[in-house]
């Protein structure tokens, strides 16, 4: 299964891109624009690291304005990437 190009997230339509050098320049592999409604992710990145990014950019997403803290966030994603490898549940590949 490739990475999605685009995601719809409470009913608003998030573009995916890969950006090469994101870590580089950014300091991270995944950013979320809530103004122009994209989901960056490090495109020189492996796939694993990629679908992860993107699990915490949607948990991002959906907890929006209710003070969730960044560490809570990189747990969550962390985990629950985790629960979907360990059960066979984690789409494999990269975008095109």
């Amino acid at each position: 299964m490739q990475l999605p190009k685009s995601l719809a997230i409470e009913g608003i339509e998030y573009k995916v891109h890969l950006v090469p050098n994101l870590a580089a320049t950014e300091q991270r592999f995944a950013e979320i624009d809530f103004v122009r409604q994209c989901i960056n992710l490090e495109g020189n990145a492996k796939p694993d690291q990629q679908w992860e990014s993107l699990l915490h950019e949607i948990i991002h997403a959906i907890t929006q304005g209710e003070g969730i803290e960044e560490t809570f966030v990189a747990r969550t994603s962390r985990r629950l990437f985790g629960v979907l490898r360990a059960n066979g549940l984690y789409p494999t590949g990269r975008m095109k």
